[in-house]
């Protein structure tokens, strides 16, 4: 009888994209890894994205058939080159139990970023600075990806929280060039840009919503009816010019 326990056998593997894995929240467990890793969470598609690439998964719908490329996987399967490397996987995972191998095990898999927060922890000068060069080249490169990507329009539009994780520096533009776009998808453009905002939760974007918020106020139409409540709960929340953003949304909902 086939083995179809998930990804030992090539059995399916669900990835939770829009949520946390439940129960695996640490950063040395395999999902809260992930999490940490991808902390707006959409963005783990870009590691999905490369271990396809890797020939290491590959992706599926709800009846086990192949996904076309333009299509998002219900589920994944391990290819066959990965089944073979289960074993390996299983070692891995026993050793990493161990405390006293794991810095060493997460430079040996190129997890420079674990490496050098486990070297803080340590407090080894020397592994610190060794780490903590190879932290920031691995970070330089993923960002030179994660632009390239971008200024091609791909990722799009989850390319801001890829940047936005990255400390790239011309996320602020990029919010405000799609805030205020024009054309013919200018209004989605705003309103998957605003989503991000949303998901960010702080009071960086203030200025930005502030000055979305005046040019909303002067549509009509239904759906920036709903974005501007959106935006104005948003700059209350944080208690930013409260009185001109009452202002403004009455001015619109009159």
């Amino acid at each position: 009888m086939a083995d179809h326990r998930p990804g030992i056998r090539g059995g399916p593997i669900c990835i939770p994209v829009y949520t946390p894995p439940m129960g695996s929240t640490g950063k040395l467990e395999p999902g809260g890894r992930l999490r940490e890793l991808h902390p707006h969470f959409k963005t783990v598609w870009y590691a999905i994205d490369e271990l396809e690439l890797a020939d290491i998964i590959k992706g599926e719908d709800d009846y086990g058939k192949p996904m076309s490329e333009d299509l998002k996987p219900d589920a994944h399967r391990l290819t066959k080159p990965a089944v073979k490397q289960v074993g390996l996987v299983r070692d891995f995972r026993k050793k990493w139990t161990e405390p006293s191998r794991r810095l060493w095990m997460a430079a040996v898999i190129g997890d420079w970023l674990l490496a050098h927060s486990l070297a803080m922890e340590l407090g080894d000068k020397e592994l610190i600075e060794n780490t903590g060069i190879r932290e920031k080249q691995c970070r330089d490169v993923r960002l030179a990806v994660v632009r390239d990507r971008s200024s091609r329009g791909y990722d799009w539009p989850f390319d801001l929280y890829a940047l936005d994780e990255l400390g790239a520096s011309e996320v602020p533009r990029l919010v405000r060039e799609r805030l205020h776009a024009s054309g013919e998808n200018s209004t989605y453009l705003a309103t998957v840009t605003w989503q991000f905002i949303e998901a960010s939760a702080d009071a960086r974007w203030l200025p930005e919503a502030f000055s979305f918020l005046k040019r909303l106020s002067t549509r009509r139409d239904c759906r920036s009816r709903l974005l501007v409540l959106r935006v104005a709960e948003y700059l209350c929340r944080f208690g930013h010019r409260v009185g001109d953003v009452l202002r403004l949304v009455s001015r619109h909902t009159a």
